[in-house]
């Protein structure tokens, strides 16, 4: 699949959740992405977005969103809730990907749960070592990329 050649990490356990992520993404609907600080869920969120947008554009007229991404939700208050709710029924889009800090689904509040067709866990890096020399590599090129575009 073309979103899991974008995203850097090697591991099985990473090309599980990027398929799994994907699969939900064609799907459509509202997919949660939940996991630790630091696992790479906002970074799979934002790919998937601009992937689906990508294959969503079939002409240069065309402007209508596929999805969007709704970033670091928290519901613990009933006016948050009810906020996510208003926020996740705005527009058409095909797909709506939001994420949320937690380890496992025991984490997350059910209404947030049930504001979703797909769930997926992020896992955390303690879990795929194999994937930190990608990200890291990653990581250098944007800082060398970024820094040679402020000296043009």
């Amino acid at each position: 699949m073309g979103l899991l050649a974008s995203l850097p990490g090697r591991s099985a356990l990473w090309h599980a959740t990027v398929q799994a992520v994907a699969r939900s993404a064609i799907a459509g609907g509202r997919l949660l992405l939940f996991g630790p600080a630091g696992s790479g869920k906002t970074v799979l969120a934002e790919a998937v977005v601009d992937w689906l947008n990508n294959q969503a554009r079939v002409s240069a007229s065309e402007q209508r969103c596929a999805a969007r991404l709704v970033d670091d939700i928290d519901v613990q208050s009933r006016p948050d809730a009810d906020l996510l709710r208003t926020r996740l029924e705005a527009g058409s889009q095909l797909l709506t990907v939001a994420t949320t800090e937690g380890l496992t689904t025991a984490d997350l509040d059910d209404r947030l749960l049930g504001e979703f067709e797909h769930v997926v866990g992020v896992p955390d890096l303690s879990r795929r070592p194999d994937d930190i020399a990608d990200i890291a590599a990653q990581v250098v090129s944007r800082i060398t990329d970024g820094r040679a575009a402020l000296t043009r």
